[in-house]
């Protein structure tokens, strides 16, 4: 019988890893649930966090239709709306 941790240890080496690059000026629109979701799971396959420290793919409830679906391009992330960011003058990708 395997133990647990090295069952853990296996799982962890088929983990894909990608190295993300710090984009501060710009922003990413996620204008479906859908694109949320995928960007929040690059996000932490990168090992990017939220600026609270929580994982990307905590359920945090903060996507919401035509409003804040905006999100930084750097670890350490937050969101808002695309009006807020566009003022700030950061680009929109």
């Amino acid at each position: 019988m395997v133990k647990r941790s090295e069952a853990i240890k296996r799982s962890l080496r088929k983990i894909v890893w990608v190295e993300l690059k710090n984009l501060p000026n710009i922003v990413v629109y996620t204008p479906a649930r859908d694109d949320w979701n995928t960007l929040m799971k690059v996000y932490e396959s990168g090992g990017w966090v939220w600026a609270d420290g929580s994982f990307p793919t905590a359920d945090r409830g903060q996507w919401d239709t035509g409003r804040k679906n905006c999100v930084n391009a750097h670890n350490h992330f937050q969101f808002g709306s695309r009006s807020f960011y566009e003022r700030k003058g950061r680009a929109v990708i």
